[in-house]
């Protein structure tokens, strides 16, 4: 038997555990909002964003037929967004959105993280090397705190630096702050090898190397990489660094860590799965935790070391139960295909993700962990016209909420950036 629960209100009692306060969702557009969507069942929807000509104050109109629209959040109220064929970027002071365009020419995906005076924001674009062809290429912009200049800078694909590669970038891609400077890491199309470059601040330039795929010392591998949206991601823990990636030759999840003073590799996962991305990982309790889609199951996955070897546990997809409430059983429904963003809060791991109602409308799905017991939430269930919800981004914002930003939308109303955010009180908290 499953049960569903379908949250189509703005003021909606969720219990976080059984003794936890009545707690509430608020929906609203940040950006690019469909033309034509009303608020559904109660919920309350902030227009933030539409036609500039009708709502002004640098908002946008969504793209149709593009399926372009990524969002990443810089985790303290900042959204990267992009609008096939450019990126821009909304953050709020006090009451006040101010709406930005980073690049008339970028392409997602997008990876945003705040370091200390500064914004970035880590996308795609194509560049043209003569006399060869247009190469897509990661780029970063960057944008000091109080300025409204973006300065863009060319950090590999389509390059001629040495070390640098001259192929195209994948959507494989990630970046994080760690050791003072920027770290992007990204499957390069053709080769569909690891590569990773960082910013030398003293001698004020980017380096270059090859990590996985040509084979070599350390546990690494001859092999292809996955090249989709989600398919890597780095996470920072202290002097270490992990990668997260797919192999996806062998349908295996592979883990590359720097400890601080060499690289090591390993398969993690995937001996009787198929790993294919989308993939999420977070540090929780000192251990890594990775969430990601079994293609052949179209289960979420979790992997994690259990008494020091890597596990794997079904968390959603198969209609387990995985506890003795209502909200412990899983869906049957296919889940996290297109999404999932894992993120810890008040020592509680949550992965967010999408899911596909056995009418074919997509909803946005949310599990909850607490010393291995598993709860589930639905969170939004979308209309009847929208045909995807993706590119989910998790945050915990400035008062503590527990928040996920998502795309959603089809090719008849355009792509909506929402955003879901759990509130300790009634009424729901404002954006």
């Amino acid at each position: 038997m499953k049960f569903r629960q379908v949250i189509l209100q703005a003021a909606l009692a969720l219990s976080v555990s059984s003794t936890a306060s009545a707690q509430s969702i608020l929906v609203s557009t940040v950006d690019s909002a469909p033309a034509g969507r009303a608020p559904e069942g109660g919920f309350n929807y902030a227009e933030i964003n539409g036609a500039s000509s009708m709502y002004g104050n640098g908002r946008h109109e969504a793209a149709y037929f593009t399926m372009g629209n990524y969002i990443a959040q810089d985790g303290i109220g900042g959204y990267a967004i992009v609008l096939d064929p450019q990126i821009r970027y909304a953050y709020k002071t006090g009451s006040t959105w101010t709406r930005q365009t980073v690049d008339p020419d970028g392409r997602g995906p997008t990876v945003v993280y705040n370091e200390p005076g500064f914004r970035n924001v880590f996308y795609r674009r194509n560049v043209t090397m003569i006399p060869f062809n247009t190469r897509t290429a990661v780029w970063q912009a960057y944008q000091a705190i109080g300025s409204n200049t973006w300065v863009r800078v060319h950090v590999d694909g389509g390059k001629l630096n040495p070390g640098a590669s001259m192929n195209n970038v994948s959507s494989a891609m990630h970046a994080v702050h760690y050791d003072g400077g920027a770290h992007v890491f990204y499957i390069e199309e053709g080769t569909t090898v690891l590569r990773h470059a960082w910013w030398d601040g003293y001698l004020n330039s980017w380096n270059y190397e090859i990590l996985d795929g040509d084979g070599g010392a350390n546990g690494r591998i001859d092999t292809n990489f996955g090249t989709r949206t989600e398919a890597l991601m780095a996470v920072v823990d202290g002097i270490q660094l992990h990668v997260v990636y797919v192999d996806a030759s062998n349908g295996d999840l592979r883990h590359a860590l720097w400890t601080g003073a060499g690289w090591i590799f390993e398969t993690i996962a995937g001996a009787q799965r198929n790993f294919s991305g989308p993939l999420s990982a977070v540090m929780f309790q000192g251990q890594l935790h990775v969430f990601a889609y079994d293609a052949d199951s179209a289960d979420l996955v979790h992997v994690s070391k259990v008494q020091g070897a890597w596990a794997e546990v079904v968390v959603d997809g198969d209609g387990a139960l995985h506890g003795s409430s209502s909200n412990t059983w899983a869906t049957t429904d296919h889940v996290a295909g297109s999404s999932v963003s894992a993120i810890v809060h008040e020592n509680r791991l949550h992965a967010f993700y999408n899911a596909t109602h056995p009418d074919s409308r997509p909803y946005l799905r949310h599990v909850e962990i607490l010393n291995g017991l598993i709860s589930y939430r639905d969170l939004e269930l979308t209309n009847a016209n929208q045909q995807w919800l993706w590119s989910i981004s998790t945050y915990v914002d400035g008062q503590n909420n527990l928040g996920a930003t998502y795309v959603r939308g089809s090719p008849t109303l355009g792509e909506g950036v929402e955003n879901a955010l759990h509130c300790p009180s009634t009424p729901p908290c404002a954006f």
